[in-house]
């Protein structure tokens, strides 16, 4: 009786033996799962707290070997510490050039990287020139080291009324301001100017150049000008303008000149255009072309108002009465 009791109980250790250790082998096979499971997760990355900072009333200056390059003001300011952009609004900004003229601009924003050197304006943007051109366009950009203010926008010219005495106007597709030398060039020109007596003169041209500091305006490629009873085209134009009066004096054509008035062609080297006489004189082997006739010589003389012409050394014959036939004076010989 005592042997059977006996092989009972060993056949029963043996078994809890043989299912304790296939528990304890499941369990570390769960473990290893489970912690395979955990490696696999993606560890989160420690990201770089952005600090934003708002300052209302700014002032910024910009200065170099002793000298003012820009000051800036703005209602307020948002700084960003992550990337060092700062961002303006309701902002004004001078420029000085070279010889401390300045360059006003205004804009409702701007952002500003000091470390990058980059500047940009945006939004109702007008930068005034030391002598009153008013230059409008949507945004501009500011070069820190070639010191130019640019812009790829259209822009619209005007001219403070005070500084000059003709109403001007340009439009053009581009704007490039150098401050070192306040030059203002722009492409891709329409412009219109009225004189103190009430003319109006229209100009087009691929390229354009004015100046900050005087009234000068170089036109350049394909220019065109309409006015002054006449058509001219040629390579430049050059519009000199009266210190004094800051009213349109002179207009000097360069390159491949042609006049056309009424039913004559002038052809010429260079064409200088008083707008006060109205007297259009033409050299560099001028050609005169009226119907069939042709006139050569050193130099003619076109009288814009009364529509006559002189000739200096005339060089070809023609039917002088065909060509006095509709003028108050005769044509001159010289």
């Amino acid at each position: 009786m005592l042997r059977k009791i006996y092989g009972i109980a060993l056949i029963c250790f043996f078994i809890s033996v043989t299912l304790f250790l296939l528990w304890q082998n499941q369990t570390r096979e769960l473990d290893k799962t489970a912690s395979a499971a955990t490696d696999k997760k993606p560890v989160a990355k420690k990201s770089k707290m952005i600090v934003e900072q708002s300052i209302k009333g700014v002032y910024l200056v910009d200065t170099q070997k002793n000298n003012t390059n820009w000051e800036l003001w703005a209602e307020n300011a948002l700084s960003n510490t992550e990337t060092s952009d700062w961002r303006f609004n309701d902002l004004a900004v001078k420029f000085y050039t070279k010889e401390r003229q300045v360059y006003n601009v205004k804009a409702s924003a701007a952002l500003v990287n000091i470390k990058k050197k980059q500047m940009y304006f945006d939004n109702g943007v007008v930068v005034t020139s030391p002598n009153g051109y008013m230059m409008k366009t949507k945004s501009i950009r500011y070069n820190f080291d070639e010191k130019t203010i640019q812009s790829d926008e259209t822009v619209e010219i005007t001219a403070d009324k005070n500084k000059v005495k003709e109403p001007i106007y340009f439009k053009s597709s581009n704007l490039k301001v150098d401050l070192n030398s306040s030059i203002i060039d722009i492409e891709e020109v329409i412009s219109s100017r009225t004189t103190q007596d009430k003319r109006k003169i229209d100009i087009s041209s691929r390229e354009a150049r004015l100046y900050g500091n005087n009234y000068k305006v170089r036109y350049q490629k394909n220019v065109r000008l309409k006015g002054l009873n006449m058509n001219l085209t040629s390579y430049a134009l050059d519009l000199k303008i009266a210190r004094r009066q800051k009213a349109l004096k002179t207009v000097v054509a360069l390159g491949n000149v042609k006049v056309i008035s009424d039913n004559r062609q002038i052809e010429a080297g260079k064409a200088h255009l008083d707008v006060g006489t109205e007297i259009l004189t033409l050299t560099q082997s001028p050609k005169l072309t009226q119907n069939q006739d042709v006139l050569l010589g050193e130099k003619i003389v076109f009288y814009v108002k009364t529509k006559s012409v002189s000739v200096k050394s005339p060089r070809a014959k023609v039917d002088k009465l065909e060509l006095e036939s509709y003028e108050k004076k005769p044509i001159k010989s010289q």
